[in-house]
């Protein structure tokens, strides 16, 4: 019996870094912080999805020729979940392309961290890279990043 794949189950490949607020946020700071970020270019907010639970922003922005996701969760709390995501599906997105976005990505938390008067969001990143190399990040001209919450599980691919 051969195995045949599944239509709709994709695999994606990449990185993603998800944080959580300890405050509620007005969605203009959220475009506000992107705009702060050096090389943030055509910044969109692309949908919003909306139920009695919570409200999902997606804000897609470029850098150079990458497109990167940044999507924004108010549950009914009004506390925010942030998830950014560069990935591909069916195959890892090349390591260059890996090591440019990681680090825009910590700053982009950063402004959003002190645009969106939300403390500690940067600090607490939890990362999982699947298929691609994420090192401890180091920012020119800073301190290195906080540790990260890494993703251990099997799933998460990461290479040495």
């Amino acid at each position: 019996m051969a195995a045949l794949p599944l239509p709709g189950c994709d695999s994606h490949y990449g990185v993603v870094r998800e944080m959580t607020g300890d405050a509620s946020i007005a969605h203009p700071c959220v475009r506000q912080a992107l705009a702060k970020t050096g090389g943030v270019a055509n910044i969109k907010q692309v949908a919003m999805d909306e139920t009695e639970s919570y409200q999902r922003h997606f804000y897609d922005y470029q850098h150079e020729d990458l497109n990167v996701r940044l999507s924004v969760v108010l549950s009914s709390s009004n506390v925010p979940k942030f998830a950014h995501v560069y990935h591909r599906n069916h195959r890892p997105p090349p390591q260059h392309e890996i090591d440019i976005v990681r680090p825009l990505m910590a700053e982009v938390e950063r402004n959003l961290e002190v645009t969106c008067k939300l403390a500690g969001i940067a600090g607490n990143v939890k990362e999982r890279c699947r298929g691609v190399h994420c090192p401890p990040l180091t920012l020119s001209g800073s301190q290195p990043n906080p540790p990260l919450q890494r993703d251990a599980s099997p799933q998460s691919g990461s290479r040495p």
